[in-house]
């Protein structure tokens, strides 16, 4: 089943879930089967607790949704981490260390607007984001290693390092 890491939710009482299963999991509309260890799962309910949509990524390693915020355009924006390679939205997203970042966003229907990775030589992860009201992403993890974001590469001081990125919305992949 499902464990649910993070809740975001708008002043309209919209809520987003994010989080990650194992094995299968079964929905009123669909079957959700996990492409290995852990994958990626993301969750959008209206103001009633309606599930609107759900959205799954993976592959045979361990790939985590972690953090979640959402706008009150109804965008949402999804961080977390996945090792090796795995299947998002239709494509192909490798890792280069033991583990990536990742950072993606959804509209309100859940169709993929962007996603961006960022690059390390070990196992790096994102565990949360929050957005301001000029569209400026913020987000924060730990690095095993050297982490590259953006043009900007941030050295490793010991086993992991704390650290806190910013990024600007995007209005497409």
């Amino acid at each position: 089943g499902p464990m649910i890491h993070e809740i975001a939710c708008d002043s309209k009482g919209n809520v987003w879930a994010s989080g990650m299963f194992k094995g299968e999991w079964k929905l009123p509309e669909k079957t959700l089967p996990s492409a290995g260890d852990s994958d990626i799962l993301l969750m959008h309910l209206d103001a009633r607790g309606n599930l609107k949509w759900t959205k799954s990524a993976g592959g045979k390693g361990i790939d985590y949704g972690l953090g979640i915020v959402a706008d009150e355009e109804g965008n949402s924006y999804l961080c977390g981490s996945f090792q090796a390679t795995m299947l998002f939205e239709g494509a192909e997203k490798t890792s280069t260390g033991g583990g990536d970042i990742y950072v993606a966003s959804f509209d309100s229907k859940g169709a993929l607007k962007w996603f961006t990775q960022v690059q390390g030589k070990s196992t790096d992860h994102a565990y949360t984001i929050a957005r301001d009201s000029s569209g400026n992403l913020f987000f924060s993890g730990a690095c095993s290693g050297p982490a590259t974001f953006g043009k900007h590469t941030i050295p490793n001081q010991g086993s992991k390092d704390i650290y806190l990125a910013k990024i600007k919305d995007r209005k497409s992949t």
